[in-house]
């Protein structure tokens, strides 16, 4: 009969073959595989965590040496120095440099000559007019007795006589007839005297009388107009009850 084969007997295995090896055993990471602290989480490092700009560079502000005093417009261009402003004499007008008696100028002997003693007292005080008004004004209500032969004699109404006695006043006309007419005249006030006085008038008093006359030429011309006749005619005005007020431009 024939045999049936007999299975072949299993091989024994060797003690290596038997078991895997450690090493290769399920495959484990040794700990020498272990990520290192450093590695793990990829943690960034503090200087290039959240990326954030350094404080140089925050904001892209300006360096102190832009924001610097000296980039900034100095005083001096800002507002004038003190040097360029302009200094207190050419502000105001120094004391020396206030008009004066002695700032007027010699008149010619020859129209001197030919001068009436009340133009010649006129062209003083036109003088004195340049540097004090209120010494013109009140010469003008001078009486002129004399101005001849080096000398000059005035007379005021009493209530002028304080005001021309004041302070250096007398001195000051005295100084203005002497620029104007010679070193040799010399100037006396005194109070008027209606009884020995000459009979000129002062320059006030011509001018007053000069407007007066000029009132009565202009009511004279209203008066006598045809125009003004006929109105009168036809109303049967009385001339005396016809009133005009005449007013000049150079009236005080």
């Amino acid at each position: 009969e024939p045999r049936a084969p007999e299975p072949p007997s299993p091989k024994p295995s060797s003690p290596l073959a038997s078991s895997p090896k450690p090493e290769a055993s399920e495959a484990k990471p040794s700990p020498e595989a272990k990520p290192s602290p450093e590695a793990s989480e990829a943690k960034p490092s503090p200087e290039a965590s959240e990326a954030k700009p350094s404080p140089e560079a925050s904001e892209a502000k300006p360096s102190p040496e832009r924001e610097s005093p000296e980039a900034k417009p100095s005083p001096e261009r800002e507002s004038a120095s003190p040097e360029a402003k302009p200094s207190p004499e050419r502000e105001s007008a120094s004391p020396e440099a206030k008009p004066s008696p002695k700032d007027l100028e010699r008149l010619p002997p020859d129209q001197v000559a030919s001068m009436t003693p009340s133009q010649r007292w006129q062209a003083v005080v036109d003088g004195i007019r340049t540097f004090s008004q209120p010494l013109a004004a009140t010469c003008e209500h001078a009486y002129v007795e004399r101005f001849e032969d080096g000398t000059v004699d005035l007379s005021f109404s009493d209530k002028y006589m304080d005001f021309i006695r004041e302070d250096d006043r007398v001195a000051q006309l005295e100084e203005s007839v002497q620029v104007l007419f010679g070193s040799k005249y010399r100037v006396r006030i005194d109070v008027r005297d209606d009884a020995n006085s000459s009979g000129e008038l002062t320059i006030a008093e011509a001018r007053d009388k000069s407007l007066d006359e000029k009132r009565a030429n202009l009511k004279e011309e209203v008066l006598n107009n045809p125009v003004l006749k006929q109105a009168q005619e036809l109303f049967e005005v009385d001339p005396d009850n016809v009133r005009v007020q005449v007013k000049l431009f150079d009236d005080p």
